[in-house]
C-alpha cells in the first residue's frame, strides 16, 4: 500500500474516532439540566434548535452573548451548566444577553436534555459526517485523478465538521478542530470545482501554487477563528465570512457543472455531470441559502433540516466520479469554452472576495460601533453620577443592567453597597475605578478603530490593484485564447486561398481552434490530393490525346500512301504512256483507276467524318447505327437518347465512333439479349452509356485490342472520362462523360 493511501486511511479513521468521542460526550448530557438553547465556547447562542426548545419561541437571543445567569456574571459556558444544576426542572432562569449595543434580559425555563435531542444533534451530525468520510474514502481508494483527491479532501473536511459539530455545543474538546475544518471547507469545494469534470491547469506548477495559496488562506482564517474565539467583534465577522465563502464555492461548483454539462457531448460524462448536479442542488440549495442569510437569521434552524439533506452530496458525487471513470476517454480536454467560463467565474470570484472583505470590514465596524456606544453609555452614566449624586440609585441600576464582565459587575455591586450604607467616599472610589475602566476601554476601542482604518485602506488598495490586474489578465486571456488563434487561422486560410494547398496550420493543444485547424489541414490535404490526381489525369489525357492524333495522322498517311497515292501513281504512268505511245493504254483503264482512287479517297474522308452525321444529329446517328446492328443480330434494343443533346461538330465524330465501336463490341463479343444505349446531357457533362447483359469479360485479363484502344484514344482526345465495367457472366457497361466545356466548344 502506498504512503498516500496510508495517510488517507489514517485521516479517515481519525475523523471517525472524533465522531465516536463526540457521540459519547453527547450521551453523557442526556437527562442533565439544559437551558433550552445551544451555547458555543465563547458564550454565543447559536441558532440551531429543535421546535420544542425555548429558543424557537425567543429567536432574538440567537447570536447574542450570554453575560450573566440569575444576576451572576459568567465567563465560560461551563459555568452556565453549573448554575443550572441548582435549578429544578421547569424553573425559570434570568439570562442577561448582549447583542450589538443592546443588553437585555430574558427569562427562560430549564429543561432536560433528552435522548431525542441527542439523536437530533449529535447522532444526526455524526451519521451524515460518516457518510461523507465513507464516500470520500471510497473514491480515494477506488478512483484516480485530481477529482478523486479533491473530493476526498472535501469529504474529510465536511466529515470532520459534522463529526465534531456536536462538541461545539459542549464539552468543547474539539472546538478548534471544528473551526479549522470548517474554514478549510470552501477551499476543498473550490479544489473540487477546479478538478471536476476536467482539471484546470492539469499538473502545472501554477495549479499547485494556487491550491497551496487557497488552502493556506483558509487555514489562516481557521487559525484566526481559534485565536479570536473569545473576541466577538472579530470572531463573528470571520464566521460569517466562512459561510459566505462556502456559499460562493457552492455557486461556482454548480456553475462549473452546468457549463460543462451543456458543452460535453460524451453521454457517459453527461450522465455523471447530471448526477453531480442533482447531488449539489439537492443537498446544497437549502444549506447554501441558510449560509448566505445566516448573519441575518432571526429564527431557529432545525438540525435535521440543516444536516440530513447533505448526505446526498457524497453519495451522488461519488457516483458521478465513477461514471466519469467509465467515460473518461471521451472527456474533452480544457476547451476554449471552459476557459472562458472559468475566466468569467474567476472575475465573479474576485468581485465576490472583494465583497466578502467589505462585508467583514462592515461587520467589524458595526461591532466596534456597538462596543463604543455601549462603553460611552456606561461612561456617561458614571460621569452623570459624579455630577448629580441624588440620581445614584437609577444610575447604578442602569450601569449594572449593561455590565458585561464579572469585574465590572463586582465594581457596580460594591458601588451599590457603598451607597446603601451611605459611604459616599467609597462609592466615589468605585465610580472612579469604573470611569478609569471605561476610559481604558475607550483607548482600546480607539486603537481598534485605527487598525480597522488601516485595514480598510489596504483593502481598498487591494481591490483597485486587483481590478487593474484582472482587466489586464482578461485582455491577455482573450488575446491568447481567441484573437491569436483566429488570426492564425485567417492567415492560413488566406495562404490556402492562393492555391498553395501544401500549407498546414500548426496544431495547438487540444481545443476548439485545434479541432478547426485539424479540419482545415485535412481539407487542404484532401484538396491537394485531388489537385495532384487531376494534374496527373490531365497530363495523361494530354499525352493520350497527342498519341491519338499522331496515330490518326499516321493512319491517314498510310491509307493515302498505300491506296490513293499508289492509284494516282498508276494513273500518272498510264497517262505518260498514252502520251508517249498513243494507243498503248486504254483511256477506260485510266478512268477506272481514277474512279478507284476517288473511291479510296472518299473512304478515307468518310472514316474521318461519318457520312450519317452529314444529314442527322448525333442522337439520330447513334440511334440509326444501334437499330441497324440490333436488327441484324436480333437483339432487344432500348434507346434513351435525348434529342436536345448538344455536342460540337468536331467532338460528335469521336462520340459517334465510340458509340459505334461499343455497340459493335457488345453485339459481336457479348452475345447479349438486351442492349441499352443512353445519351443525355447533365449540368456538367454529356453522358453516353452502352450497357448489355451479355457474357462480359475480365478487364484485368482481357487483351486491350484495337477497339478498346481506339475508344480510349478518342476519349483522351475529347478530354473525356471513359469507364468500362464488366465481370464474366454479368454483362458490360461503358460510360463516357464528355465535359460540357469540351463538348460544346470549338476545336
Amino acid at each position: 500500500m502506498s504512503w498516500s493511501r496510508r495517510v488517507g486511511i489514517s485521516a479517515a479513521l481519525a475523523t471517525v474516532a472524533l465522531g465516536v468521542v463526540c457521540l459519547s460526550n453527547g450521551l453523557r448530557r442526556v437527562s442533565r439540566p439544559f437551558p433550552g438553547f445551544l451555547v458555543a465556547q465563547n458564550r454565543i447562542v447559536v441558532s440551531v434548535a429543535r421546535s420544542n426548545w425555548p429558543l424557537a419561541r425567543t429567536a432574538r437571543v440567537a447570536f447574542s452573548e450570554i453575560v450573566a445567569v440569575n444576576g451572576r456574571s459568567v465567563s465560560d459556558p461551563r459555568e452556565i451548566d453549573a448554575l443550572l444544576a441548582a435549578v429544578p426542572a421547569g424553573g425559570a432562569v434570568a439570562y442577561r444577553f448582549r447583542k450589538g449595543a443592546s443588553v437585555f434580559t430574558e427569562n427562560m425555563p430549564v429543561g432536560r436534555f433528552t435522548f431525542a435531542d441527542w439523536l437530533a444533534i449529535y447522532a444526526s451530525y455524526c451519521a451524515v459526517g460518516l457518510v461523507f468520510v465513507g464516500g470520500g474514502l471510497w473514491a480515494f481508494l477506488r478512483l484516480r485523478g485530481p477529482a478523486a483527491l479533491a473530493f476526498f479532501v472535501l469529504c474529510l473536511a465536511i466529515g470532520t465538521v459534522l463529526c465534531t459539530g456536536g462538541d461545539v455545543y459542549g464539552p468543547y474538546w474539539f472546538t478548534r478542530v471544528y473551526f479549522l475544518a470548517h474554514a478549510l471547507t470552501p477551499a476543498a469545494l473550490l479544489h473540487l470545482a477546479a478538478s471536476y469534470p476536467e482539471a484546470v491547469g492539469g499538473s502545472s506548477r501554477w495549479r499547485r501554487v494556487i491550491l497551496v495559496g487557497l488552502y493556506g488562506g483558509c487555514t489562516a482564517i481557521g487559525g484566526l477563528l481559534n485565536v479570536f474565539l473569545h473576541e466577538p467583534w472579530l470572531f463573528l465577522p470571520l464566521v460569517y465570512t466562512v459561510y459566505l465563502l462556502l456559499a460562493n464555492a457552492l455557486l461556482l461548483y454548480t456553475a462549473r457543472l452546468a457549463a460543462n454539462y451543456w458543452g460535453i457531448a460524451d453521454a457517459a460524462v453527461r450522465k455523471g455531470l447530471a448526477c453531480a448536479l442533482v447531488g449539489v442542488l439537492g443537498s446544497g440549495t437549502l444549506a447554501g441559502t441558510i449560509f448566505v442569510v445566516y448573519p441575518a437569521l432571526e429564527w431557529a434552524i432545525s438540525p435535521l433540516v440543516l444536516v440530513v439533506p447533505l448526505a446526498l452530496f457524497p453519495l451522488l458525487t461519488a457516483a458521478a466520479l465513477a461514471r466519469r471513470r467509465i467515460g473518461e476517454a471521451g472527456a474533452s480536454t480544457m476547451s476554449v469554452r471552459s476557459r472562458l467560463v472559468l475566466l468569467f467565474l474567476g472575475m465573479v470570484e474576485s468581485m465576490f472576495l472583494a465583497g466578502v472583505g467589505v462585508f467583514w470590514l462592515n461587520e467589524s465596524w458595526q461591532h466596534l460601533i456597538d462596543d463604543l456606544t455601549l462603553n460611552r453609555n456606561q461612561q456617561v452614566r458614571v460621569e452623570h453620577f459624579l455630577a448629580d449624586p441624588p440620581t445614584a440609585a437609577a444610575e447604578v441600576d442602569a450601569v449594572l443592567a449593561a455590565a458585561r464582565t464579572a469585574d465590572e459587575q463586582w465594581l457596580v455591586a460594591e458601588w451599590r453597597a457603598a451607597l446603601a450604607r451611605g459611604d459616599r467616599v467609597a462609592a466615589e472610589a468605585f465610580v472612579a475605578q469604573l470611569s478609569e475602566r471605561y476610559r481604558a476601554m475607550e483607548a482600546r476601542l480607539s486603537a481598534r478603530r485605527s487598525w480597522l482604518v488601516r485595514v480598510s485602506l489596504v483593502l481598498v488598495g487591494a481591490v483597485m490593484v486587483g481590478g487593474v490586474l484582472q482587466a489586464i489578465g482578461f485582455v491577455v486571456a482573450v488575446r491568447r485564447w481567441l484573437i491569436r488563434p483566429i488570426e492564425r487561422l485567417a492567415t492560413a486560410t488566406a495562404v490556402l486561398a492562393t492555391g498553395d494547398l501544401r500549407h498546414r496550420i500548426a496544431l495547438t493543444p487540444a481545443d476548439e481552434f485545434a479541432s478547426l485547424a485539424g479540419s482545415i489541414n485535412a481539407m487542404a490535404a484532401s484538396l491537394h490530393e485531388i489537385q495532384q490526381r487531376m494534374h496527373a489525369e490531365r497530363d495523361a489525357r494530354q499525352e493520350a490525346a497527342g498519341a491519338a492524333r499522331d496515330a490518326e495522322r499516321r493512319r491517314v498517311a498510310r491509307e493515302l500512301h498505300d491506296g490513293a497515292l499508289q492509284n494516282l501513281s498508276a494513273i500518272k504512268f498510264g497517262l505518260e504512256s498514252a502520251i508517249k505511245h498513243p494507243g498503248s493504254t486504254s483511256l477506260s483503264d485510266i478512268l477506272d483507276g481514277t474512279m478507284q482512287c476517288l473511291s479510296e479517297l472518299r473512304a478515307v474522308v468518310d472514316d474521318l467524318r461519318a457520312p450519317v452525321l452529314l444529314h442527322a444529329s448525333l442522337p439520330e446517328a447513334i440511334g440509326e447505327q444501334a437499330r441497324a446492328m440490333g436488327r441484324t443480330h436480333e437483339v432487344d434494343l432500348q434507346l434513351e437518347l435525348e434529342p436536345a443533346v448538344r455536342v460540337a461538330p468536331w467532338a460528335s465524330q469521336d462520340v459517334y465512333r465510340i458509340a459505334q465501336e461499343a455497340i459493335a463490341n457488345a453485339i459481336r463479343h457479348g452475345n447479349p439479349r438486351h442492349l441499352t444505349v443512353r445519351l443525355r446531357e447533365e449540368s456538367t457533362a454529356v453522358i453516353l452509356e452502352v450497357q448489355d447483359d451479355g457474357r462480359g469479360f475480365d478487364l484485368a485479363r482481357v487483351r486491350q485490342g484495337s477497339g478498346l484502344a481506339g475508344m480510349r484514344e478518342r476519349a483522351a482526345a475529347l478530354g473525356a472520362d471513359l469507364q468500362i465495367t464488366s465481370d464474366p457472366g454479368c454483362g458490360t457497361r461503358l460510360r463516357l462523360a464528355v465535359p460540357r466545356s469540351r463538348a460544346t466548344s470549338p476545336a
